[in-house]
């Protein structure tokens, strides 16, 4: 993860929900935390890794995801709902964020 906020106190994964986890990535308030977000998204099951980038765009908040790829022949087509819990050193309303990527 690359912060250009100076936000981000730490990272770690989060639990999700294989039937709430939409195609698109998304971000939710951590009801636990609200210095915290989740971040969820679908990859597949041979995905490489993941990059994250939050940062300020235009005067918004702008989290980027990029998903690695790594292809194989014995690879099956298969999405696999994934969550990164963001801790931050303030609350960030999530409607002031905007996911892009994927």
């Amino acid at each position: 993860m690359t912060d250009a906020t100076g936000l981000v106190t730490g990272i770690s994964q989060a639990a999700v929900d294989s039937a709430t986890t939409g195609n698109d990535p998304a971000v939710r308030a951590d009801e636990d935390d609200p210095d915290a977000l989740i971040l969820t998204w679908l990859s597949g099951a041979c995905d490489q890794d993941t990059a994250v980038r939050f940062q300020v765009l235009n005067g918004a908040y702008v989290l980027n995801l990029a998903i690695h790829e790594a292809f194989s022949t014995g690879c099956r087509a298969l999405a696999v709902p994934r969550g990164l819990r963001i801790a931050t050193s303030r609350p960030i309303p999530v409607d002031s964020i905007t996911v892009a990527g994927g």
